[in-house]
């Protein structure tokens, strides 16, 4: 749907937790749902709530999606 050409993933390991950074070059989200990010990034968003992680999306040329403390 994004049209994105390139994603980058990052896990970052550090203190007993991972960081997850998902980055995509495509057009972000639609600028008419912006409540309303749909079943995946909400499902994202809970999966990161069992985990206690903290939970982030950032537009700038694309979208990215920080997942910080995942407990290992």
């Amino acid at each position: 749907h994004a049209g994105a050409t390139k994603v980058i993933i990052s896990f970052i390991a550090k203190n007993h937790k991972i960081d997850v950074n998902i980055t995509d070059n495509g057009n972000g989200l639609p600028k008419n749902r912006k409540n309303d990010a749909g079943n995946g990034l909400r499902n994202i968003e809970q999966r990161a709530k069992k985990l206690n992680a903290a939970f982030k999306i950032e537009e700038a040329n694309g979208l990215s999606i920080h997942l910080k403390g995942i407990g290992i």
